[in-house]
Parts: structure tokens; C-alpha cells; sequence
């Protein structure tokens, strides 16, 4: 039997706030848009899933304020940015009062610059920080999860990180281009997995036709 799998990206946390795991106002307002986007899909929905992070819960509520409870999956989390950010702080002897003094611009570079050294590491961190192989490999074991307990559709409401992982996977991306691919994710973005016999399918990728109705001003990437 074929299968679809909807996988949504959070709405819009709160970048270079104390509380990185929170929705911002427009957050709030993308996670509304995408649930009237999600109501008028085709498919009936049997199964709901998120991430255990705050911002995935919120944007659920907010897009779908009826359903009952998502089953949270850890499988379905980002990878830790703040360790990520610290291992890299550590590496390029950058002190704390100098990652303070960072306007969002530069906090934005010195960021994609630490997490496009996770993913190019060849040896496991000896931090405990998660690898980008072992953060790949619990992806798609929630991927797998989330198959096995759908009957005909779900909803998944995860971050880029997952997203592009997944879809990096089908299509044989490397680590470079994975990321890359995670840097363009709309928050409340939709794509479409479509699962059979012979395998999984990208159907549509970053769907947000939702959010483009009100101008760029909802078109964000955080």
C-alpha cells in the first residue's frame, strides 16, 4: 500500500534570543497558515509525529489546535546548534564575550561555519557531541518509525535538519550539499514523501504557496 508522509518545518524560533526553542510572533502566524494548508490535502491523516523540542510542539498547536497529541519521537529532534556552536567556539579560541559582542550577521556566519565543520569531520567527536553520521542514522530510524505506524498518511512536524537529511539521502547528496539544502528550508515548510514497494519518493520539496499569499515578510529561514 502506498503511504505519505508530510514532513513540516517548525515555524520561526527565536534566533539569537536567550530562548532559541520558542516561536517568534511570526512563528505563531506561519504554524496558522500551515495548518489551513494541511487541512485542504487530499490525503486523510492517521498518524501525527513531532520532534520532543519546544518549537515543534508549538507549531503544531498552532497549525492544528483540534488534533489530538503528535507522538514525540527524539528521532525527529535537530541536531544540538549550542553544542555545535561551543565545539567550534573552542576550536577557534573564540571567548564567550566575543561571541556575545556578535550582531545576528555574524552570529548567522560564525554558526554555518561550525556546522559545516560537524558535518566534514571524518573522526567521531570526543566530546559526547552527536556525530553527523549518528545524527543521519537516528533520522532515519524516525523515518522508519514513522512508516511502520502509518496507514495511509502523516503528519511530521521536525526541523531542517531531519528534512534535508532525509532528502539528502534519497538523492544521494553529500554533506555539503545536504547542508546547503538545509539552509534553504522555509520555516513551515512541507515536503511530501511518497512511500511504495519499490521505495520512498520526493514528491514536492519546501512547499510553502501558504506563506508567499502575505509577501516575503513570512518567508524565513530560522
Amino acid at each position: 500500500m502506498t503511504k505519505v508522509i508530510y514532513l513540516v518545518r517548525h515555524g520561526q524560533a527565536s534566533f539569537g534570543q536567550a530562548n532559541y526553542d520558542e516561536l517568534s510572533l511570526l512563528g505563531i502566524e506561519q504554524s496558522h497558515r500551515v495548518g489551513s494548508a494541511l487541512a485542504q490535502k487530499p490525503e486523510e491523516t492517521d498518524t501525527l509525529f513531532s520532534g520532543t523540542l519546544q518549537r515543534h510542539r508549538q507549531t503544531f498547536e498552532h497549525a492544528c489546535p483540534s488534533c489530538p497529541p503528535p507522538t514525540a519521537l527524539p528521532e525527529w529532534n535537530e541536531f544540538d546548534h549550542e553544542a555545535i556552536f561551543k565545539a567550534h567556539m573552542t576550536r577557534t579560541n573564540l571567548s564567550r564575550e566575543a561571541a556575545m559582542s556578535f550582531s545576528d550577521s555574524e552570529r548567522l556566519a560564525f554558526f554555518k561555519a561550525a556546522v559545516l565543520n560537524w558535518v566534514t569531520q571524518v573522526d567521531e567527536p570526543d566530546n559526547g557531541e552527536e556525530s553527523w553520521r549518528a545524527f543521519r542514522t537516528r533520522v532515519q530510524q524516525g523515518l522508519l518509525t514513522t512508516i511502520e505506524a502509518t496507514d495511509k498518511a502523516s503528519l511530521v512536524f521536525t526541523s531542517g535538519g531531519p528534512i534535508a537529511s532525509i532528502v539528502g539521502e534519497l538523492w544521494q547528496f553529500s554533506a555539503e550539499q545536504i547542508l546547503r539544502l538545509n539552509q534553504s528550508l522555509i520555516n513551515t515548510g512541507i515536503t511530501k514523501l511518497l512511500v511504495h514497494a519499490k521505495g520512498i519518493d520526493v514528491v514536492t520539496i519546501n512547499e510553502h504557496v501558504h506563506l508567499e499569499h502575505a509577501g516575503k515578510r513570512l518567508i524565513t529561514y530560522k
